[in-house]
């Protein structure tokens, strides 16, 4: 069988300095932050390691993770990754952000490949009730009905952010890659 693919994500919000000037600062998720039960289970693990090194590393990577879901549906609507259904994508192959430098923000690992990037309010104008497509396994479904997880849990927690962070949701952006 083929590799499985996995989403790499960071977010980050749009910094206006006071001579006007802007820079895009990518944060880290709040502590309350929803995750599954599989980070929950990972954090708790590697937390009840410390101080060993390698756990530290890997509960830091954990607690850096703002969705870490394999769901193609997502990936297809989001980036067209692994979009063999059809969906009609947001952002396909835009490539990292102008400015963006991984080095910089201390390489959040992410992925190589089917780099991209959009704000969160291209991501809430997206039709996720309206747009369907018909596959053989679910027949007719809407993106939410495919994304549920990530429509009704992380979506309402990035509006949230947006609102902690006193931004709009233009000024909050995803950054993306897969590896498969």
């Amino acid at each position: 069988g083929t590799m499985g693919c996995d989403i790499h994500m960071i977010v980050q919000r749009k910094q206006t300095l006071y001579n006007g000037d802007f820079y895009w600062s990518t944060e880290l998720p709040p502590a309350w932050w929803p995750r599954d039960a599989w980070d929950t289970e990972r954090i708790a693990e590697y937390s009840g390691k410390l101080p060993d090194a390698r756990a530290a590393r890997t509960l830091a990577y954990c607690l850096g993770q703002w969705y870490s879901d394999r769901n193609y549906n997502l990936f297809g609507v989001l980036a067209d990754v692994r979009n063999s259904i059809g969906w009609p994508s947001i952002a396909p192959n835009r490539g990292l952000p102008d400015g963006f430098d991984a080095d910089e923000i201390n390489g959040p690992y992410l992925g190589d490949h089917s780099f991209t990037w959009m704000t969160l309010a291209e991501v809430l104008a997206y039709d996720w009730k309206g747009t369907s497509v018909t596959s053989e396994r679910d027949g007719l479904a809407s993106a939410h009905r495919c994304c549920r997880e990530w429509c009704d849990v992380t979506l309402p927690a990035l509006v949230r952010q947006a609102a902690e962070w006193g931004v709009s949701h233009e000024d909050v952006r995803l950054v993306m890659g897969f590896d498969s």
